[in-house]
C-alpha cells in the first residue's frame, strides 16, 4: 500500500470506518485487515477528549486468516499511520 495519510488519526475520524473492511497500516510497518465492529469498539466514551489523550486509547479489529478463526487484534489509536476502506 502506498497511502499517504495527511488526517491525524482520531477516535472521530476511525470511527467513520467502523463495520467496513479496512487495512490499517500501523508505525511498525504492518497491515492489518479486518473490520473495526461497533459492538467491540465505543468511540463516545473519548472522542471529545484531547488528541494526547486519545492516541492512548485501543481500537480492536477483528482480522479473519485464510483458513482459520477470527481473532481479535488491539491497536493504539497513535499507532495508526494509515486507514484504507477495501473494496
Amino acid at each position: 500500500m502506498n497511502a499517504l495519510s495527511l488526517v491525524i488519526m482520531s477516535a472521530e475520524y476511525i470511527k467513520i470506518f467502523t463495520d467496513e473492511l479496512v487495512t490499517l497500516e500501523t508505525s511498525g510497518g504492518f497491515l492489518h485487515t479486518g473490520i473495526i465492529q461497533s459492538s467491540k469498539n465505543n468511540f463516545d466514551h473519548f472522542e471529545h477528549f484531547s488528541a494526547e489523550i486519545q492516541e492512548l486509547h485501543e481500537i480492536v479489529i477483528t482480522l479473519k486468516e485464510k483458513g482459520k478463526d477470527r481473532w481479535d487484534f488491539p491497536i493504539k489509536i497513535k499507532d495508526i499511520i494509515s486507514i484504507v476502506r477495501v473494496e
